[in-house]
């Protein structure tokens, strides 16, 4: 058996719900795994931002998710976090993937209006999209629904 370490990917919002993600590491039982919580900054296509505003985007993201990842340290788990761009959010934790050897990822999925439920037999979904384009599984976690 192999001494590596399970990594679980979480993408994040910049200010996440912590008890949303606590559920979710508890439903997967993995205490000895390394949870990284990430963070995407999206970048269009027409945009050019000076990079020197970019490293000021990525580490605000990155300092605003430490008290996450500080309350997860508390509670046992061992938890980083990582602040990255890319033009589409699906792009930069699919990119992410490949670089940094996961075995997981924990996506919570918001609940869609009829509406929007309407609008997206036309397109994908973040989540639909991310489980297509995964290298690794992907476990959906809905908002608002309790195991």
């Amino acid at each position: 058996m192999s001494n590596e370490r399970r990594r679980v990917l979480i993408p994040v919002i910049i200010q996440p719900d912590v008890s949303l993600i606590v559920r979710g590491i508890r439903l997967l039982g993995w205490r000895d795994a390394v949870y990284i919580l990430l963070h995407v900054v999206e970048v269009p296509l027409v945009t050019s931002p000076h990079v020197n505003e970019l490293e000021k985007l990525l580490k605000r993201a990155e300092e605003l998710l430490k008290s996450t990842a500080e309350t997860l340290k508390e509670m046992g788990y061992d938890a980083e976090v990582k602040a990255v761009t890319a033009r589409d959010v699906v792009e930069g934790i699919t990119e992410e993937l490949k670089l940094g050897n996961y075995t997981l990822v924990i996506l919570h999925k918001k609940r869609r209006k009829t509406v929007e439920k309407f609008m997206l037999t036309f397109t994908k979904s973040t989540s639909q999209r991310l489980i297509q384009k995964s290298p690794v599984p992907v476990m959906v976690i809905p908002f608002g629904e309790h195991p």
